[in-house]
């Protein structure tokens, strides 16, 4: 792949192109906070509003939800809902009743497990804080 990148006098990115893909280029346009607010392309184009502390809002229409007063998000575009602990780490991702990803953290706030279904990955770190572990496990297949 070899991209060419272009900036605004402020460094931000004003658009990416891909010279392998037929010079497929994307073009990004920002509101005077430097928040992007438009990407043009040929595949598509995209557009994003924000409320007043800076959260993101909505993505060509799509409507996203935080809570009032912590300013988490509270649900997505695809219509996922989050739960987080105390510290603000997401511990669940719901999309429906039979869809729910879990997470954890230990008391550094590292991530230390996730579970999809039958499927789950664990992390173990070492005293300098550095992941050592990664181990990945399936219960209908049976192994690791």
């Amino acid at each position: 792949m070899k991209l060419g990148y272009t900036y605004q006098d402020n460094s931000n990115v004003a658009s990416i192109t891909d010279y392998i893909n037929n010079n497929y280029t994307q073009a990004f346009a920002y509101d005077d906070l430097n928040r992007l607010t438009t990407v043009t392309s040929s595949a598509g184009n995209q557009s994003f509003t924000y409320d007043k502390v800076g959260n993101r809002m909505s993505k060509n229409g799509t409507n996203y939800q935080y809570y009032d007063y912590t300013n988490r998000l509270q649900q997505d575009h695809r219509n996922y809902t989050y739960d987080y602990d105390d510290n603000g780490n997401i511990i669940r991702h719901q999309l429906n009743a039979s869809t729910i990803d879990s997470f954890a953290y230990d008391w550094n706030n590292r991530f230390i497990y996730y579970k999809k279904g039958a499927e789950t990955v664990d992390f173990a770190y070492n005293a300098s804080g550095l992941r050592v572990k990664k181990h990945y496990y399936n219960k209908e297949k049976g192994g690791d």
